[in-house]
């Protein structure tokens, strides 16, 4: 497809060109043949006349490749004009039809997941967008509402397609150069000029980048740059830890064994393999998987790099959060009460040899398995179904209801602006104190905070046999207030929130300190004093409200 491209542009190039060397052999024999004399310049004006059918030549008196040459001329002239001049209006159609859209989407960069995004745009009807790509980027299969810019075109982008854009995504295949372009972008348009909720969405392909970014400043930076705007969002998110999300929605430990009880028993699972699937999938693992009968989930970890496990754990203080045990799997089909098994394995050898191992158990044989793949091989598509859930990652990054989880970010604003209505009510808000500031003013990783209390209500539903429904649905409202497993939920809730802490590297200290990371809080529920609990159970019993206002309630399943 390539090259069908690159030839389909050099057409009329390659007709010129022809012509051309066709004329001056055709000419050289020509006035050879008759005695003609001249030099070199006579032979190439006697070729350009050919491009403007300046001849009389007849069929009887010149030879085959001056005849060819004749009509070949003039064709390849106007293919080339033709070609020309339906470039030029192809591109100003293009620019005129882009100043009418409005509430569209613009999608920036090289990277290869941008053209899944786009494919499930049109495919789902979501809406009008633009690509916005590197002129120097040849594409094999260019997409419509292509405009082509060389670093920051602000004529076409930000003056015709930005101002009256609801989202603009930013993804290269080089994740520093997504870092720039937003950075630069966000340089040149004017910020008072925006009138309407925009949210330009920076996606990372490494999920180190956004952590590591984030603990450089560099994303502080980037978000100062939009701090006056009223209007104007900036979002951080990565495809993997997107996708990991949304199937453990439907593959979460506690959703294979419920935990109802506080007297239930400890959740064991297995993990196999080492990548950065495995690593995002433990993450996912230790920011929600807090239960109410407040024991860690053990995990059983089979790889084959413990050094680089080690660092792994040690990086993210997992072993704060998680029981790990790191196992190998011939040891691993020996554990008796494993609920699930998550294997993270792309190479086809080695996921057949783990599956030989797993069938051969008789402990393993019959448990569920979750096998995450970096793209569709051979192997996954001729395993059963009913005990393999296989969850692609190629075909997950490019979805865009992945992308924009509008429902879990207006929870979290929900959650957020419920607390500064708090705040105000007892006169505790402090204007100048980052966690008190409107969402939109709010630090990514602080948005974050509220996201996972957000993501972590379904699982706390589950803790109580319920489910949530639409509020208009006919099944009675749980009693929530009465439910004497509320204290064990807030406890639940404050590991949730260690985890989360931990992860993002903080440590216990005797004062808060945002730039240590260090935080008195960071114990056992039980040696808190009694107000830091009540955060806690507020927490809990807000749950009510915060489904009411979204459009839900909690019923029993």
């Amino acid at each position: 497809m390539m090259k069908s491209k690159l030839f389909v542009k050099s057409f009329p190039v390659l007709l010129v060109s022809l012509s051309s060397i066709l004329g001056l052999i055709g000419f050289f024999i020509y006035f050879k043949n008759h005695d003609i004399s001249y030099n070199i310049s006579d032979l190439v004006y006697a070729v350009v006349k050919l491009f403007i059918i300046d001849s009389d030549y007849s069929l009887t008196h010149i030879n085959i490749f001056l005849n060819v040459a004749r009509f070949l001329a003039p064709l390849s002239l106007a293919t080339a004009i033709i070609q020309g001049v339906l470039n030029l209006f192809s591109s100003r159609f293009n620019i005129e039809k882009v100043k009418r859209y409005n509430d569209h989407m613009i999608i920036c960069g090289d990277a290869k997941s941008n053209r899944l995004l786009i494919n499930d745009v049109i495919n789902t009807k979501k809406g009008d967008f633009i690509v916005v790509k590197n002129e120097n980027n040849v594409d094999a299969n260019p997409i419509k509402n292509t405009i082509e810019y060389q670093n920051i075109n602000t004529d076409l982008l930000t003056n015709i397609a930005f101002y009256r854009s609801r989202y603009l995504f930013v993804s290269f295949n080089n994740d520093a150069e997504s870092l720039n372009f937003a950075a630069s972008l966000l340089d040149t348009i004017n910020i008072d000029q925006i009138q309407k909720e925009i949210d330009i969405i920076i996606l990372f392909k490494n999920p180190k980048w956004s952590e590591l970014s984030n603990d450089l400043g560099i994303l502080r930076n980037i978000n100062e740059k939009v701090s006056n705007s009223r209007h104007l969002n900036l979002g951080y998110l990565n495809y993997i830890d997107k996708a990991i999300r949304k199937n453990m929605l439907v593959c979460a430990p506690d959703i294979i064994r419920p935990i109802e009880g506080i007297s239930d028993p400890q959740i064991e699972v297995g993990i196999i393999g080492f990548n950065m699937i495995m690593q995002r999938l433990i993450i996912n693992l230790a920011l929600n998987s807090h239960y109410i009968n407040n024991q860690k989930l053990k995990i059983y970890v089979s790889h084959n790099s413990s050094e680089e496990f080690s660092i792994f754990t040690k990086e993210y203080q997992l072993n704060n959060i998680l029981e790990i045990v790191e196992i190998d799997i011939e040891e691993l089909s020996n554990e008796i009460n494993i609920t699930a098994i998550y294997i993270c394995e792309n190479d086809e050898l080695k996921l057949m040899q783990y599956m030989k191992v797993l069938r051969k158990s008789d402990n393993l044989s019959n448990v569920r398995r979750f096998i995450f793949i970096e793209q569709s091989n051979n192997i996954t598509s001729l395993l059963p179904t009913e005990q393999n859930h296989i969850v692609d990652i190629s075909k997950e990054v490019g979805i865009f209801d992945n992308v924009i989880d509008e429902s879990l970010d207006d929870l979290a604003k929900t959650i957020h602006n419920d607390y500064i209505t708090k705040l105000k009510e007892t006169n505790k808000l402090q204007k100048d104190k980052e966690t008190h500031q409107k969402w939109n003013l709010l630090p990514d990783e602080i948005k974050d905070r509220n996201r996972m209390q957000a993501d972590h209500i379904d699982l706390k539903l589950r803790s109580l046999g319920c489910e949530k429904v639409n509020i208009d649905s006919p099944k009675e409202i749980y009693d929530w207030s009465n439910d004497s497993r509320l204290e064990a939920l807030s406890k639940a809730e404050h590991n949730r929130w260690m985890a989360y802490m931990y992860y993002k590297g903080w440590k216990l200290g005797d004062v808060k300190d945002e730039q240590k990371k260090t935080h008195p809080d960071l114990i056992p529920y039980e040696d808190l004093e009694d107000y830091i609990k009540q955060y806690d159970r507020n927490t809990i019993k807000n749950i009510p409200y915060l489904l009411d206002v979204s459009g839900y309630k909690a019923v029993i399943k």
